[in-house]
């Protein structure tokens, strides 16, 4: 009985010293991998800055062209740093215990605050933008509409006043529009003003439809784009406003910036996570 007991206890210590060695083995694994997230969350923040450092020199803060160029580029690569956020909140949440993955991640995660108020401001102001450029090409296009109004009015004034062929040649070249080339004098006047009126129609519809196609307006499209720049931008920036705000968090808060301003106004509080690392709310 002795030696059975005696065996048991030894194959119950050899199973705990397995399962600790085991344990052992997969916090190292986890930590590893913790920190391996966390320099992989360091890179792409590092490439984010290098992209944006490159766009900002040689800096033009009086040029608007140069500015949009600035917000375009900024919403082209926001989503490296959106990923690097995630990679180091996932380093956190693998490993809570490992004071550099939590580290980085409170810092990010209050950096990350800053970022989301930019990209809401940034919503407002690329929505102007949008009207205005808007605006804009709609006025460049009843400007070249009204032209060639004016041309062909011109055109089919010269064919109503000229008395003869070499008179409707003459006032023909005179004016800035199709080219007929050499009229056939042997053709009676009337039916050749007539012809002509017709040509006449037909070119300016073609030219209106030829105008309006490459400059097609329609809401906010522009330029052959579904969405115009502005804004394609004032909507992704809306999106990442969004994002940022679900990874951010203030300095001694334990729910993200999003949670906190869904929560504003509400009596009951929402149960924060307290496996995460975060300090307790001061206030």
């Amino acid at each position: 009985m002795e030696a059975d007991q005696f065996n048991q206890n030894s194959q119950v210590e050899q199973d705990q010293e397995l399962q600790q060695d085991l344990d052992s083995e997969h916090a190292a694994d986890f930590q590893d991998l913790s920190q391996g997230l966390s320099l992989a969350g360091l890179a792409m923040l590092a490439v984010f800055m290098i992209a944006m450092l490159a766009a900002v020199f040689p800096s033009r803060l009086a040029d608007p062209a140069w500015q949009q160029g600035m917000v375009i580029t900024l919403v082209d690569n926001s989503v490296v740093a959106l990923v690097a956020l995630v990679l180091l909140h996932l380093a956190v949440l693998i490993n809570p215990t490992d004071p550099f993955s939590g580290a980085l991640r409170d810092q990010a995660a209050r950096w990350a605050v800053l970022a989301a108020l930019l990209y809401a401001l940034l919503v407002p102001q690329q929505l102007v933008l949008a009207l205005r450029s808007h605006q804009a090409n709609a006025a460049v296009l009843q400007r070249q509409e009204r032209e060639i109004g004016q041309r062909f009015a011109q055109l089919r004034q010269a064919v109503r006043q000229a008395r003869g062929h070499t008179d409707l040649q003459q006032r023909l070249e005179g004016v800035v529009g199709p080219s007929f080339g050499r009229l056939n004098p042997a053709e009676p006047l009337p039916k050749l003003k007539q012809s002509l009126a017709v040509i006449l129609s037909q070119n300016e519809q073609q030219l209106r439809q030829n105008l309006r196609q490459r400059n097609r307006v329609s809401g906010f499209a522009a330029n052959g784009y579904l969405l115009s720049p502005p804004l394609r931008a004032s909507l992704s920036c809306l999106a990442y406003a969004l994002a940022f705000a679900a990874l951010a968090r203030r300095r001694g808060k334990r729910i993200s910036l999003l949670a906190s301003l869904m929560l504003t106004g509400r009596s009951r509080p929402l149960r924060q996570p307290e496996h995460l690392g975060y300090e307790p709310d001061q206030d």
